[in-house]
């Protein structure tokens, strides 16, 4: 008799994953959840419904398809996406994220140390990401006082843009800054305009001509 077992990998798949859609746990933002002052990176394990931890091969297979799916939102704590990573086998969670969004400005900077170091620790192990949103702050891409753009490797440097490099896997990166109605937007653009040339050329080095650079402002 044929068991779910039996049915080959793509095929379980895909009933897991219209399984964790009826469940209400496909395609999650993961964002910081505020519990009782604390940051609860188990508010988002426990979304994985109980029928994924049947056994061992079926728990990687729903865990892959729940973490493919969901959007890690990194605003003002860091730790979140990591403890919650770490709290699956490795060679099954970071494998499996697709899509990251750092929305916390003035964050993961070289003034920043343990944000910067979260950074790259989860960069360098995400290698299978495909979508990366980088945030910045007016104050990031302009010169304090004068808002004079800044250079685009002056730019790069503080905010740590080399180490997306290992991410061979990434098809769309956006650079995405909030702007005051106060300034010149085509002048505050310039440098970050240089990062995204930069990027790119970067990616076409090592043989890799697929990446989509944007820049949102707003």
């Amino acid at each position: 008799m044929t068991t779910f077992q039996d049915l080959p990998v793509e095929i379980r798949g895909m009933i897991y994953e219209q399984a964790l859609r009826d469940s209400e746990c496909f395609g999650l933002d993961i964002t910081p959840h505020i519990d009782d002052c604390r940051i609860n990176f188990r508010h988002y394990s426990r979304k994985l419904s109980g029928f994924c931890y049947t056994n061992k091969t079926e728990c990687d297979i729903a865990l892959s398809i729940f973490l493919r799916n969901a959007t890690f939102i990194v605003c003002c704590v860091h730790t979140v996406m990591r403890n919650l990573l770490d709290s699956f086998p490795a060679n099954i969670a970071y494998k499996a994220v697709r899509n990251i969004e750092y929305r916390h400005i003035m964050a993961h900077t070289v003034i920043d140390y343990y944000g910067a170091m979260l950074y790259r620790y989860v960069l360098s192990r995400c290698t299978g990401l495909q979508k990366l949103t980088i945030g910045f702050s007016i104050r990031e891409i302009t010169e304090l006082c004068s808002f004079k753009p800044l250079p685009g490797a002056e730019i790069s440097d503080n905010k740590i843009i080399e180490a997306i490099f290992g991410c061979m896997n990434l098809r769309e990166i956006k650079l995405e800054v909030t702007f005051h109605r106060i300034f010149c937007l085509d002048d505050a653009l310039k440098g970050l305009r240089e990062v995204a040339v930069w990027i790119k050329q970067e990616f076409e080095k090592k043989g890799k001509q697929d990446v989509e650079v944007k820049i949102k402002a707003w």
